[in-house]
């Protein structure tokens, strides 16, 4: 216990440390990101077709969910074996981790090439001229998804980030992936390079992939004496226990795609591609709270980990009472931007979209106050390693979601804001049962 304490009496600066970094790098990310989707916009030039880039990228996102929860049970397996400095064990659940999921990677891709040419995908997206013929968009559905499953293939170095309490490095890795990408879109733009979608995929995932690749490569053999990744720290004893946890993180992972994921598809497919756009650009607006309020929770889900094997239950009670203060602060700031939307939104991609109306932005606001109280007790949860309360809350919230976004935007006048509204209503199941859940464990510390 004496080794235990000296090992965390620089807790707090470790910590402020990373929040410091993550922060700095997170805000200039979300510049670049910002400066990303606009100069998106203008290269392809067309609400169809971003509204296209904008609805296959989201459903291709759904693909994180085939690595069945291995990233975030390696997180808290890890985080465990890093914090009792077990190193051959942490050395062995990262290479483990690693052979797992190239299975379900190597599958994806099989398929999206055997599949991919069976899908009608102009019908599918619903679009309404022929400007995009279906076997383009075969060619850069089986592109993108082969791109997108290397992407978080590679990305199973952030939990190994995270768990070593470097979690600003994953930000960094962010910043750098949209740097470049703002750098060759821009380039694009000046040498007036034909809108393509193809073309804008290649670079976009291409860039992530490269840099993902020199920063594993860097970690595992250059930079780092401890961690090393050689296949002879395989350990098949413990495929089970990766998966075991990994498969609850599964399930919640699966719901909270579907929570987030399908407004694109469903907006796409009721109203119309073009609705995607104006959907998007509130949404990411708004959106940069959520990120905010992440500066605090990505690091926060490690250090109530090390406090939970410690048993350090009065500094976990301080920490929830930070995040309460925080999300009260963001809060505020979620409303006035809400109500100043459209002239940012005009001021950002350049041209005013008279389409969003108010019903969009006062339900989107609704819907990002939320979904960061939500994430505040999922991150909470997930470092005390409550994760079934959590599966059955979103489980259900992921199955009324889709039926009531669809009878909201088929029986009211709502349209976007309906589907926006059937999202709220279901995250209502997890925003209210999780505080109390977590509030009933306490009292046992």
């Amino acid at each position: 216990m004496i080794m235990k304490t000296k090992f965390f009496e620089n807790d707090t600066r470790i910590y402020l440390n990373n929040v410091f970094n993550i922060g700095f790098f997170r805000v200039l990310t979300i510049i670049t990101n910002f400066l990303l989707v606009g100069l998106i916009f203008r290269y392809l030039n067309s609400e169809e077709l971003n509204g296209v880039w904008l609805t296959v990228f989201s459903i291709v996102t759904w693909l994180a969910v085939f690595d069945f929860g291995i990233g975030n049970g390696l997180r808290n397996k890890l985080t465990e074996a890093v914090t009792l400095r077990n190193i051959p064990l942490a050395n062995s659940l990262i290479v483990t981790s690693y052979i797992i999921l190239s299975i379900p990677t190597i599958l994806i891709n099989v398929a999206v090439v055997i599949f991919a040419h069976e899908i009608n995908w102009v019908r599918l997206l619903n679009l309404n001229n022929h400007s995009l013929s279906n076997e383009y968009l075969t060619v850069f559905m089986i592109i993108l998804t082969i791109f997108y499953s290397f992407n978080f293939y590679l990305s199973l170095i952030h939990p190994v980030f995270h768990s070593v309490s470097k979690s600003y490095v994953i930000n960094f890795v962010q910043f750098i992936t949209n740097l470049i990408n703002v750098v060759v879109i821009l380039l694009l733009l000046l040498f007036k390079v034909q809108p393509s979608l193809i073309t804008l995929c290649l670079l976009y995932l291409g860039s992530s992939i490269l840099v993902l690749s020199i920063v594993s490569i860097n970690f595992f053999r250059f930079s780092n004496s401890t961690y090393r990744f050689k296949i002879k720290y395989y350990n098949r004893g413990l495929v089970r226990e990766i998966l075991k946890i990994g498969g609850n993180f599964f399930i919640l992972q699966l719901a909270i795609i579907v929570l987030f994921n399908t407004d694109n598809f469903l907006i796409s497919f009721y109203l119309g591609v073009k609705d995607v756009s104006s959907y998007q650009l509130v949404n990411k607006l708004l959106s940069i709270y959520t990120t905010l309020m992440s500066i605090l929770l990505i690091p926060i889900w490690t250090v109530i980990i090390k406090y939970n094997i410690n048993k350090e239950y009065t500094k976990l009670r301080k920490v929830i009472k930070l995040l309460m203060f925080a999300f009260i602060i963001i809060s505020v700031f979620v409303w006035i931007t809400a109500i100043n939307s459209k002239f940012l939104i005009a001021i950002w991609v350049g041209e005013e979209l008279d389409k969003i109306d108010f019903n969009l932005i006062m339900f989107m606001a609704i819907f990002t106050v939320v979904h960061i109280w939500c994430n505040i007790f999922q991150y909470i949860l997930n470092g005390l390693n409550y994760l079934r309360i959590q599966m059955y809350c979103y489980g259900v919230a992921m199955i009324i979601n889709i039926p009531i976004s669809i009878i909201l935007v088929l029986n009211t006048d709502l349209k976007v804001s309906g589907i926006i509204l059937g999202t709220i209503i279901s995250l209502s199941i997890p925003s209210v049962i999780l505080p109390f859940y977590l509030s009933r464990k306490l009292r046992k510390y």
